[in-house]
């Protein structure tokens, strides 16, 4: 056979062939036995997470991802570790089993012996197995479960292990270019190849890792324009800070253009180098940042004097409505007061003199606003008054006295002013005196009916009624119940009533006949008229003839 098995100076297992000058840290396919080839073209595959360093599993057909060992994968590695089994000759001696007094003994001598025969994290178990099968070490693990998950659990600490070390070397390093980059005072510009010109035969360079260089390079270069981009900054709010203090000294207004402004400030910019340095556009925006903050200050300036203006007023429009208030204590500011009258008793008053000419309602709207409580006060009180005499029970009609309500609801209306208690009586007289007039409209209108329907009676009789008729000869002929609806007065005013109409259509008749036989006559008289005419036409033809 062309391979061959060799080994490296670290007890690496690898793989030579002879023929093709080929080298494989992988067994090649002439050496594999028929399950490592079945393990090989199998669709599950073994991989490690790189963050979590564990094992998983991934199925290149399903496309299914797991933790867990699948059970079709385990029987193949089975498999193959027994085939290793089979193949490695069989020590001289049988396997000696130390005891241990716990696993974790057990579990430090077996990670010992993998580390004796140069086990690697990136092993597989059939290498762990053909390295180590005759170390007398290799069964402190007795079943073969353990002894995976211990090569497993090594892989591990070894790799955390390797991690670790790459990490402090890195670190270590980073210190090192550190100092070296800031000695040889390079900007965030400088490529890595003029870097690498200036510090490659150092031997702080080179004592360094060449996979940690330019990832350095490139971090130190994100610093250095970190730190030129805050410089950059610092270095603009400076400016801008020492603009707007120039800005305060300089006679500037709310109206300040910003050509004026450029020739107030010109020469302080030729004087500071600094000032000459700044962006246009910062100059720009400060300026009317500036101007803004003028025009703020000065509108809450008046914003202020309006307040205190309105304050004055407020002030000045309370006092005069204490004024009215005192009026309605005496009883001179009622619900019936005129303006004309309450404005004599005001007129010379400071408190009616100061709120004249100012914002807001008026002094005589202000009295019209009191007279509105007033109206709206003894409102409220009628309701309650009426509310309680109406729940009482007690009639109250046009002819009842003031005196007679306050004696008889004496202990309720005590609560009342006796301004709202008048208020209340004259409603409540009000109100009787229109249920008294509708319930008169009412009778009447229910009368009227009723003559109405013995009047219609009258027309019905037959035989009809005459003008030469009179009451005693037509009564006997009309009892019926629009008769005995009515009392004798009223049924006789009812036929007198029926007599006139009677009359009235009768004369309409005989003067609507009389206008008829005239028009006629007036007719006969035109028809003559016309039939002379037509004949004397005639009698002029013939004479011309």
């Amino acid at each position: 056979m062309s391979w061959s098995e060799h080994r490296t100076k670290e007890g690496r297992l690898y793989y030579y062939n002879a023929l093709t000058k080929v080298s494989t840290w992988e067994p090649p396919k002439a050496e594999k036995t028929t399950a490592q080839q079945q393990l090989e073209e199998s669709a599950w595959k073994e991989y490690i997470d790189k963050e979590t360093k564990k094992k998983y599993y991934y199925n290149t057909e399903t496309k299914v991802t797991t933790w867990e060992m699948p059970e079709d994968y385990k029987e193949l590695v089975d498999k193959v570790e027994k085939e290793a089994t089979i193949e490695i000759p069989p020590p001289t001696e049988p396997p000696v089993f130390v005891h241990f007094r716990s696993r974790d003994d057990a579990e430090e001598e077996f990670f010992e012996m993998l580390r004796e025969n140069g086990v690697e994290p990136n092993w597989t178990w059939e290498q762990v197995v053909r390295k180590c099968f005759r170390h007398e070490m290799y069964f402190t693990l007795r079943t073969v479960q353990d002894r995976k998950q211990g090569f497993e659990k090594y892989c591990n600490v070894v790799r955390a292990k390797e991690l670790e070390l790459k990490k402090q070397k890195q670190e270590s390093d980073e210190a090192v270019l550190r100092k070296l980059f800031i000695n040889t005072g390079f900007d965030s510009n400088t490529s890595y190849k003029a870097v690498l010109s200036m510090v490659e035969h150092t031997p702080e360079f080179q004592s360094t890792d060449p996979a940690n260089r330019k990832p350095y390079y490139l971090k130190f270069i994100e610093e250095l324009r970190n730190d030129e981009k805050e410089a950059a900054r610092e270095q603009r709010k400076n400016n801008l800070a020492k603009f707007k203090k120039l800005l305060q000294n300089l006679p500037i207004t709310p109206v300040t253009t910003w050509k004026e402004c450029q020739e107030l400030y010109k020469e302080a910019f030729e004087q500071d180098p600094e000032l000459k340095e700044m962006d246009p556009m910062d100059i720009i925006i400060a300026f009317e940042d500036y101007v803004l903050t003028l025009d703020s200050q000065a509108r809450q300036n008046r914003n202020y004097k309006i307040r205190a203006i309105r304050r004055q007023e407020r002030k000045e429009r309370e006092a005069y409505l204490q004024l009215l208030k005192e009026l309605k204590e005496k009883g001179m500011l009622h619900l019936e007061a005129k303006w004309s009258d309450v404005f004599k008793l005001i007129e010379n008053d400071e408190r009616f003199l100061n709120i004249l000419g100012n914002s807001g309602s008026t002094p005589l709207e202000l009295f019209w606003d009191e007279i509105m409580i007033l109206e709206n006060a003894h409102r409220e009180s009628r309701r309650k008054i009426e509310d309680h005499v109406k729940s009482t029970g007690f009639e109250f009609t046009p002819s009842t006295t003031f005196e007679e309500f306050v004696s008889k609801f004496e202990k309720y209306l005590s609560a009342y002013p006796k301004s709202h208690v008048k208020y209340a009586y004259e409603d409540l007289i009000y109100k009787a005196e229109s249920r008294l007039r509708d319930e008169k409209r009412h009778q009447e209108r229910k009368h009227r009916k009723k003559m109405d329907a013995f009047r219609s009676t009258l027309k019905r009789l037959s035989p009809p009624i005459k003008l030469t008729d009179n009451w005693q000869d037509v009564r006997s002929r009309c009892i019926n119940p629009e008769f005995h609806a009515l009392d004798e007065d009223s049924r006789i005013l009812a036929f007198d009533k029926f007599m006139r109409r009677l009359k009235e259509k009768q004369d309409e008749r005989k003067k609507r006949q009389r206008s008829e036989s005239l028009s006629d006559s007036d007719g006969g008289r035109k028809k003559e008229k016309r039939r002379k005419n037509d004949s004397s036409s005639e009698e002029e033809g013939e004479v011309h003839d």
